[in-house]
């Protein structure tokens, strides 16, 4: 299976695991997915795209991503990875929301948390020049207004002795 095609099958397989209701007066809403033949919610010739997560936020629903033009950029900064997060009313059109980009960081492994009327955005920063940095975990808060998902702010986080690790 191609890489485009395993992300869609990874998140056909999470979708049901992390897609709730964040209005805590709700009940939980059950999702069933059924699909006869995988369809890719993205795909873009020669990219690499993987470590994917998704969530339903604010009645829509997120996938991000890593796109880079390898699986790692070892020595070639030209090539660092950034995440890129797809929005859907219905499970079946996606768009092209934000893009989250670093130039002196690869950005890995993104996942999402939803808290109240924010959905925050953990990731790893990778780094070939600077191997052991003193904060390799990044955070990007994102809001919804005018109907759309906006960067609020993105910071690089001191998690104390552990900052030299990734959060996760």
């Amino acid at each position: 299976m191609n890489k485009p095609g395993l992300i869609v099958l990874f998140s056909l397989l999470l979708f049901p695991f992390v897609a709730c209701n964040n209005d805590s007066e709700s009940k939980k809403e059950e999702i069933h997915i059924t699909a006869d033949i995988p369809t890719a919610i993205y795909s873009k010739e020669g990219r690499y795209v993987a470590f994917c997560d998704a969530i339903k936020f604010e009645g829509k629903y997120y996938c991000v991503f890593r796109e880079g033009e390898n699986h790692a950029p070892y020595h070639d900064y030209h090539e660092n990875g950034y995440l890129k997060i797809l929005s859907s009313d219905d499970l079946k059109n996606w768009h092209e929301a934000i893009e989250i980009k670093d130039a002196e960081w690869d950005l890995r492994d993104p996942c999402f948390c939803a808290v109240g009327n924010r959905l925050f955005l953990y990731y790893g920063l990778y780094s070939f020049k600077t191997p052991n940095p003193s904060q390799k975990t990044g955070l990007t808060t994102l809001e919804i207004y005018e109907e759309s998902l906006h960067i609020v702010n993105t910071e690089k986080i001191d998690i104390g002795q552990y900052s030299n690790l990734w959060l996760w």
